[in-house]
């Protein structure tokens, strides 16, 4: 079984971030204290849940690689290669990039997961299956 850890930091402030803060809190994990970073900071001062934007990307990327804290990337796949970027940057820099999954899903032993990675409800993984980062099922 995959352990759930709270991330501290969402880079994105848009519907997959909106998707992450749904999850934490089906899984019953806190979201009012998480911290977003979004390039529409400039245009908008709050994201899901009312919760403030504090800067751009690049904000969110020096501040979770100074911090060290627990993040998610949470940039939508139309925006694919900028959202693999940033994943690399952060990993690179020994970020850990929390997963979250919900409880009714069920993963084989031998299932090999990524970084990254969002499982929401009911999702089965395979005996020997490989789920790569940044995946959102």
């Amino acid at each position: 079984m995959i352990k759930a850890e709270a991330p501290s930091m969402i880079l994105g402030a848009g519907r997959q971030a909106l998707h992450v803060l749904d999850l934490m809190k089906w899984i019953g994990m806190p979201c009012d204290s998480v911290v977003l970073f979004d390039d529409v900071a400039r245009q908008q001062q709050f994201g899901p849940y009312g919760l403030p934007i504090r800067g751009m990307i690049e904000d969110g990327v020096q501040e979770c690689i100074r911090s060290g804290a627990p993040s998610i990337v949470a940039i939508g796949s139309r925006f694919g290669a900028f959202r693999y970027r940033i994943f690399r940057q952060l990993a690179a820099a020994g970020v850990p990039l929390v997963r979250l999954v919900l409880s009714s899903c069920v993963i084989a032993p031998d299932a090999d997961i990524g970084p990254n990675l969002v499982m929401m409800p009911c999702c089965v993984i395979a005996p020997k299956a490989k789920i790569g980062p940044l995946c959102c099922m």
